[in-house]
């Protein structure tokens, strides 16, 4: 899959409100990211495939003054396809 196609299938998947986000990693790494800050990053970042890991996306621009970037994946769930947010931080 594209760049654009990848990105554009996050977007409809937020939009749809099909996301799920990993708070307890979230939490447990001490990020304080919001929701907010995350959809945002999923429909209007910009998204490029992660090196590091087999099928792993990354999003990520500014908002508010802080650098937000979000970590995902796609997952199939018995109600279809869902955006699994794996990590997201301000940098």
């Amino acid at each position: 899959m594209e760049i654009l196609e990848i990105r554009e299938k996050a977007r409809c998947l937020a939009l749809e409100g099909k996301y799920h986000i990993s708070w307890e990693h979230i939490r447990k790494r001490g990020h304080t990211v919001s929701e907010f800050e995350i959809k945002m990053m999923l429909l209007h970042g910009r998204h490029e495939i992660d090196k590091e890991a087999e099928d792993r996306y990354l999003a990520f621009g500014n908002i508010n003054n802080k650098n937000i970037r979000v970590v995902y994946e796609f997952i199939l769930t018995q109600t279809g396809e869902h955006v699994l947010v794996v990590t997201a931080f301000a940098d």
